[in-house]
């Protein structure tokens, strides 16, 4: 029995505002950025309940969430850290975790409210883990990457990518310079961080968190919404790299004596395999 088909079938719709609005090209616009510190004796209990709950149940479960990772900062590492501090509150010897994870572009106030509502439910139902201590987290808006090798990985892969190491750059801009030259200052410091086939530097704007987060949430202020900075540097260098001492303290420096900005934190972390704990004994 043969098959009919339509010869002539009716034209092809396009797409809807709303096929749009669910289902926006697969790019970068927003991501969550969360440093942590457990309390001491509960690192291990921490890295378990985070990689095999939190990491699904609290972040990419949400539909907006498309790409994420875990990386840590031990002993060492954290040793060679450079900055002012994190917060006038907080220095530069804490924040062993770091967990980033990537947003759809245009989907940003649906995955801030969803991740809100979410981290309610999961405190009602007491999974919000063992006791740790944020030392920044928060939402920050992609201004823009930097890259100077042919072998290219887009920033939407960049948590894909097997890198050896993550660097984070929290800056801020002093008040009365131009974002022109502050980024410019910036980029020729950490140009050498970029020599490195694939190696990749992603510039971000923090974001205020919204109006019905939970209490623990700190709100950004208001200096640093307008004036701070996130630079994530990926790279195939080590962590462990001398090379990173130079850089960090060469733009730590230079900041400093052109008072453009200044350094608030520059520190390595390497990646975390899911599943094997080869460091909780030496943060």
């Amino acid at each position: 029995m043969k098959e009919k088909f339509d010869e002539n079938p009716p034209p092809r719709r396009g797409p809807s505002d709303e096929d749009l609005a669910l289902a926006p090209p697969a790019e970068l616009g927003t991501i969550l950025f969360s440093m942590v510190e457990p309390h001491p004796g509960h690192a291990a209990e921490f890295a378990r309940w985070y990689e095999r709950d939190h990491f699904f149940s609290g972040c990419m479960a949400g539909a907006d969430f498309f790409s994420g990772r875990r990386f840590v900062a031990t002993k060492d590492l954290k040793g060679r850290r450079v900055g002012d501090g994190v917060s006038p509150e907080t220095g530069i010897d804490r924040g062993s975790f770091l967990n980033l994870y990537w947003i759809m572009k245009g989907r940003r106030d649906p995955a801030l409210n969803w991740s809100v509502d979410q981290v309610r439910r999961l405190a009602r139902q007491g999974r919000m883990g063992p006791p740790t201590d944020s030392i920044s987290t928060g939402f920050y808006e992609f201004s823009g990457r930097t890259a100077d090798q042919p072998e290219d990985i887009p920033a939407e892969l960049a948590l894909e990518y097997p890198y050896k190491s993550a660097s984070v750059l929290l800056l801020e801009r002093s008040e009365g310079t131009t974002e022109e030259a502050f980024r410019a200052a910036v980029a020729a410091r950490i140009a050498p961080t970029l020599s490195s086939p694939r190696s990749q530097a992603l510039w971000f704007r923090p974001l205020q968190l919204p109006a019905n987060a939970p209490r623990i949430a700190v709100p950004v202020p208001r200096g640093e919404l307008e004036c701070g900075w996130l630079v994530l540097l990926f790279s195939d260098c080590a962590p462990d790299a001398p090379a990173w001492d130079d850089i960090f303290a060469d733009l730590d420096q230079a900041l400093k004596a052109s008072r453009l900005g200044h350094l608030r934190l520059g520190g390595c972390f390497r990646p975390i395999l899911p599943g094997v704990d080869d460091y909780t004994d030496n943060l």
